[in-house]
């Protein structure tokens, strides 16, 4: 769902890239558990919890420091 939900969204953005890059990062990954995961600026937080929710949550960051104020979380 989150890859379908960032295909859609980025033309909604203006068709900033980072969003094809964030949906990338998904290929690579297990979602079923707790990984972080960093790609250029971006850093890929996946959190699973014990009730079958998962987190994703994408942040910039700036010289390995994150700016919690520019992140998507589904």
């Amino acid at each position: 769902m989150s890859k379908i939900f960032l295909d859609k969204y980025q033309p909604l953005s203006g068709g900033a890239s980072y969003y094809a890059e964030m949906r990338q990062m998904l290929n690579n990954v297990d979602q079923n558990k707790n990984t972080t995961k960093t790609s250029g600026n971006i850093q890929l937080k996946i959190i699973s919890n014990s009730k079958g929710a998962t987190e994703f949550r994408w942040t910039y960051t700036d010289e390995g420091i994150e700016i919690p104020v520019k992140c998507v979380a589904l």
